[in-house]
C-alpha cells in the first residue's frame, strides 16, 4: 500500500519530469529518464510497492512520448499544455492512479482534491458529483464500519467507487 504523503511525493515527482521534458525535450533521452526513475525509487527509505514502481515506468513511457513530440517543435509556455496536446488524457493517468491509491490506504484533503482535479482531466467529468472532503470521508468510515470482516483492500468507497 502507498502511503499519502508516498503518493504526493510521486506525483510531484512525475509533474516535475514532464515540466522538464515540456522545458527541454532534447535533454531526455534513455539515459536521463534512467536515471530519473532511479533517483525517483532511490530517494525513498523503502522502495515503493510495485503497483507504484508500474506507473512510474508507465509515466516514463509517456516521457519519452513527449519529448518525441516536441522535439522539433516549441511547446507551449504552460507545461500542463504541452502535456495536453502531447499526451492527452492518457499522459495524467498514472498520476491519478497514484493519487487513488494514496486517498484509498490513507485519505486526506490534499490527495481528495488532487483525484478531484486529475479525474476531470483524465475523464472529462467531475468526480465525487460535489461531495466535498468530509463528507466522502464520513460515507467512507461508515462503509468501513457496515463491513467489518472485509479487509481495507476490500472495502471501498473509494476514489475507484466514485469513478
Amino acid at each position: 500500500m502507498i502511503t499519502a504523503a508516498e503518493a504526493l511525493s510521486l506525483v510531484a515527482s512525475i509533474d516535475r519530469l514532464y515540466e522538464a521534458v515540456a522545458s527541454d525535450p532534447g535533454s531526455w533521452d534513455e539515459p536521463a529518464l534512467a536515471m530519473w526513475i532511479e533517483d525517483v525509487v532511490g530517494a525513498r527509505d523503502e522502495p515503493p510497492d510495485r503497483g507504484a514502481v508500474r506507473l512510474l515506468r508507465r509515466s516514463v513511457r509517456q516521457a519519452r512520448k513527449l519529448a518525441r513530440y516536441w522535439e522539433d517543435a516549441s511547446p507551449p509556455a504552460d507545461w500542463r499544455s504541452a502535456v495536453d496536446e502531447a499526451l492527452g488524457s492518457p499522459g495524467w493517468e498514472p498520476t491519478l492512479s497514484l493519487a487513488r491509491d494514496g486517498l484509498d490506504s490513507e485519505p486526506t484533503e490534499e490527495l481528495f482534491e488532487l483525484v478531484r482535479d486529475r479525474f476531470r482531466v483524465v475523464h472529462f467529468q467531475t468526480w465525487s458529483d460535489g461531495v466535498e472532503y468530509e463528507e466522502w470521508l464520513a460515507q467512507r468510515d461508515k462503509q468501513q464500519r457496515q463491513e467489518p470482516s472485509a479487509s481495507a483492500e476490500g472495502v471501498r468507497l473509494s476514489a475507484h467507487a466514485l469513478s
